[in-house]
C-alpha cells in the first residue's frame, strides 16, 4: 500500500536543493528550471509542464493556473485536477527573475535553431521536449543523492515542501 508518512524535505535540505537548482538551470537541465518552480510555487508537476509564457506574469510576479499536461498519455492540454485548482500563484523575486532566466536563453537557442514554439510553453527543453514526469523525478532522485539528502522526496513532496518554506517566510498559515 501507500506510505502514509508525510513527504517533505527539511528546511535547510529545501535551500540547499533550491540553491543547485536556481545555480544550474540552464535550457539543457531544464529539470532545474521545473524543480526551482515546483519549490517555489507549490504546483503540481503537470501544472508546472503545462505553463505557458502568456500564464506567467513576471512583472506582476504572477504564475496563472488553469490548465495540465497529459505527460502519461502525451495528448497535450487537460483541466486542473480540481475546479479550485485553477489559481493565481503570488511567485517569489528569485523565481521571476529565474524565469526570465530561461524566458532570454530559450529565445536565443530557438532563433539559432531557427524553432518557434507554436503553444509557447515555459519548460520548453533544447531537444523541444517538455520534460515528462518520469524524467524529472530520476532527476530529483539524482540530486538528492548527490546533495546527500535523505529520506528523498519526488516532486510531489516538493508540493507538502513549498507549505514549510512558506512558513519559514512567515507567510500566515491562514494565508496558505
Amino acid at each position: 500500500g501507500q506510505d502514509r508518512r508525510l513527504k517533505y524535505l527539511q528546511l535547510d535540505d529545501l535551500k540547499t536543493l533550491l540553491h543547485y537548482t536556481e545555480y544550474h538551470a540552464r535550457i539543457n537541465a531544464m529539470y532545474c528550471y521545473m524543480i526551482a518552480t515546483g519549490i517555489l510555487t507549490g504546483a503540481r508537476f503537470s501544472e508546472v509542464a503545462a505553463l505557458q509564457w502568456p500564464d506567467v506574469d513576471l512583472s506582476s510576479r504572477v504564475i496563472h493556473i488553469n490548465k495540465s499536461w497529459d505527460y502519461s498519455y502525451g495528448t497535450g492540454f487537460k483541466p486542473t485536477k480540481t475546479a479550485t485548482s485553477v489559481r493565481d500563484v503570488d511567485i517569489p523575486g528569485e523565481l521571476a527573475n529565474l524565469l526570465r532566466q530561461l524566458k532570454q536563453e530559450q529565445a536565443e537557442w530557438y532563433l539559432k535553431k531557427g524553432y518557434r514554439d507554436p503553444k509557447n510553453m515555459v519548460f520548453r527543453n533544447a531537444r523541444f521536449l517538455i520534460p515528462g514526469d518520469g524524467t524529472i523525478n530520476r532527476s530529483l532522485r539524482g540530486l538528492q543523492r548527490q546533495l546527500n539528502i535523505s529520506p528523498t522526496v519526488t516532486f510531489h513532496g516538493l508540493r507538502h515542501t513549498h507549505v514549510s518554506y512558506l512558513i519559514s517566510r512567515g507567510v500566515d498559515i491562514y494565508y496558505i
